[in-house]
C-alpha cells in the first residue's frame, strides 16, 4: 500500500507540472489529442482512488492522514480534469433554490447555543429568511458544501464534552 500511494504521489506531482495551467483555469485545452490525455488523467486518477480505498478496506486497515491527503489531492485533479473538459456534471440543486417552493424557506442557517454558558444544554440551527423571521430549521439542504455548518457541529460536541471532562454538574434535580 505505501508504494502505491508513493507512485500515485509522484504521478500528481507530474501532472500537476504538465497540466498545471489548464487544471487551474489559466488556459482551455488546446485540441483534441489534450483532451484525450485529460480524460485519461480523470480516469485513471479515479480508478486508482478507488483501487486504493478497496484494497485498504479489504486489508481491514485504518486510512493514514498521509494517505488521505494524497487520495484527495488526487480526486481534486480528476474533478480539476473534467472541469476543464466540461465533463463534471450538474452541480447539486443548481437553480432549485433560487425560487424555492411553497413551504421551503429561503434563507441562511446559523447555530444558536441554548444557554452559552452552559454548552450541555445543546443548541439549534435557526434559519434567517428573507423576512428577518427566525424559525427552528427541521432539515438543512444546500446546494453548497456543508463544511462550515459540519464545523459549527463539531466545535458544539467538542464543548459539550469538554464540559463533562470539566465536571460540569450536566442534570439539575
Amino acid at each position: 500500500m505505501p508504494t502505491h500511494l508513493s507512485a500515485l504521489d509522484d504521478a500528481l506531482i507530474d501532472a500537476a507540472g504538465r497540466w498545471g495551467d489548464v487544471l487551474g483555469g489559466g488556459r482551455p485545452v488546446r485540441d483534441d489529442a489534450e483532451a484525450a490525455e485529460l480524460a485519461e488523467l480523470y480516469r485513471a486518477l479515479e480508478r486508482l482512488n478507488h483501487e486504493y480505498a478497496t484494497a485498504e478496506r479489504l486489508a481491514g486497515l485504518a486510512t493514514e492522514l498521509r494517505a488521505g491527503q494524497i487520495v484527495g489531492t488526487s480526486a481534486l485533479l480528476a474533478v480539476r480534469a473534467r472541469t476543464a473538459l466540461g465533463r463534471e456534471g450538474p452541480v447539486p440543486f443548481d437553480g432549485a433554490l433560487c425560487d424555492p417552493q411553497p413551504g421551503v424557506l429561503a434563507g441562511h442557517g446559523q447555530f444558536h447555543w441554548a444557554d452559552p454558558d452552559a454548552p450541555w444544554r445543546g443548541g439549534r440551527w435557526l434559519m434567517a429568511h428573507r423576512e428577518s423571521e427566525r424559525s427552528a430549521a427541521v432539515e438543512i439542504r444546500s446546494g453548497r458544501p456543508a463544511d462550515a455548518a459540519m464545523i459549527v457541529q463539531a466545535a458544539a460536541a467538542l464543548a459539550v464534552a469538554r464540559a463533562a471532562d470539566a465536571g460540569q454538574r450536566v442534570f439539575r434535580s
